[in-house]
């Protein structure tokens, strides 16, 4: 029995590859007899990029992220198409034979940010609908504002005859989704249902012994993320400069370090990783590392269950931190990191950077260990996701 994952599994960012790492995982739980059939929408077969990749995508990134969204689109949407000719489009066959359904699945893929998502779904849609093969669109986040041109294509997926099953991961995503079906003037049906994000089942996947982290807390974790990631996908615009990042992210590492063991990593985004080369370009003081990029989703569940706190943007970097029970400070920047803060009743413990002073941050981390009334709240979640998986392929195959 095959269903195709259809996903961004394989980008250089690895929370998403936690993310349908998890779903596999919860899948074969469910059932022995079940194979997803992983499709990355960008053709890709690995996480790692080169170096020429990396300094490209960080290059492409800045000089969208000046123009005005029209003039991104008119720019990306080409590109975009290519790639999808070029690197999706040959493993189709191959992916597709002998699959009783399609998942569609996991992150922020209900986002038009330069057209990327709408434009390969709507190919793998297409796909579906020649097979006439059932879909289920499971634990996605959905941005609230879409583009005309996107909300058109987004439209190929919610309006088709194959739709069988919808599910996002969290309350503000099901509103952003119903609103912009009003718009588009379809029927909410099947019914937008809620599960929490799969990544909430890393400690699944994790290898080490949670009980053997050190006590008091020595190990603390910053993620570094590129500030025109911050940009492009910010639900407010910031202003803040560059280098003004740099100089928090090393003035928030050398007020940890007073009293613990500091890793600087990033969850793999080529943007990210040279905002970390930045970061770590001049002398650090005492007890601050540079963690060299790591090699997949599990390495960064591993990684991140073996540290005693964490603080980062990215979304999935705090998804598996809650997961395993290491104590986490979210820093704002997307309604997505909101969602996640709300849905885990954990809101004041996610804060504003670089406005704060980092000796707050740090003061935060310390605080942010789990209650037993918070055990329980990880507890129903993560036996939600699970539930989440099993409602999505049980759609596809009654």
């Amino acid at each position: 029995m095959k269903l195709v994952l259809a996903a961004v599994m394989h980008s250089p960012n690895l929370g998403d590859g936690v993310i349908a790492a998890c779903l596999d995982k919860a899948a074969q739980e469910y059932d022995q007899n079940l194979t997803l059939d992983w499709l990355d929408l960008a053709g890709r077969s690995s996480p790692v990029p080169s170096p020429t990749q990396q300094s490209r995508r960080t290059a492409v990134l800045n000089v969208l992220d000046a123009m005005p969204t029209v003039a991104q689109q008119m720019l990306a949407q080409p590109l975009v198409s290519a790639q999808v000719r070029k690197q999706l489009v040959p493993l189709l066959p191959a992916k597709f034979d002998r699959a009783q359904g399609v998942i569609i699945g996991g992150g922020q893929l209900l986002s038009d940010v330069h057209l990327n998502f709408p434009i390969k779904i709507a190919r793998i849609v297409a796909e579906a609908e020649a097979r006439q093969l059932p879909i289920a669109l499971h634990g996605v986040g959905v941005a609230q504002e879409w583009t005309a041109k996107g909300a058109r294509l987004f439209g190929r997926l919610l309006q088709s005859p194959m739709l069988r099953f919808i599910s996002v991961r969290d309350d503000a995503s099901r509103a952003h989704l119903s609103a912009h079906l009003t718009r588009l003037n379809s029927p909410q049906v099947p019914d937008i249902r809620v599960f929490p994000d799969p990544g909430m089942l890393a400690s699944d996947l994790y290898n080490g012994d949670v009980a053997a982290r050190p006590s008091p807390r020595q190990r603390i974790g910053v993620g570094i993320t590129h500030p025109v990631a911050i940009r492009a996908h910010s639900s407010s615009a910031t202003d803040v400069p560059h280098q003004a990042w740099v100089k928090w992210y090393r003035t928030l590492a050398a007020e940890l370090a007073k009293n613990h063991q500091v890793i600087l990593f990033t969850n793999g985004s080529p943007e990210d990783e040279a905002m970390l080369a930045e970061v770590t370009g001049l002398p650090l003081s005492a007890n601050i590392e540079r963690l060299a990029r790591l090699s997949g989703p599990t390495a960064l569940i591993d990684f991140i269950g073996g540290l005693d706190g964490l603080a980062a943007h990215r979304l999935h970097a705090l998804i598996v931190a809650y997961s395993l029970d290491v104590s986490s400070v979210g820093l704002r920047w997307d309604a997505k990191v909101d969602a996640f803060f709300d849905l885990t009743e954990r809101s004041k413990y996610l804060v504003d950077a670089p406005a704060l002073p980092p000796s707050k941050v740090s003061d935060l981390i310390i605080k942010a260990g789990q209650t037993s009334e918070a055990q329980t709240r990880r507890t129903d979640l993560q036996s939600a996701a699970h539930d989440g998986v099993r409602a999505a392929i049980s759609a596809l195959i009654p």
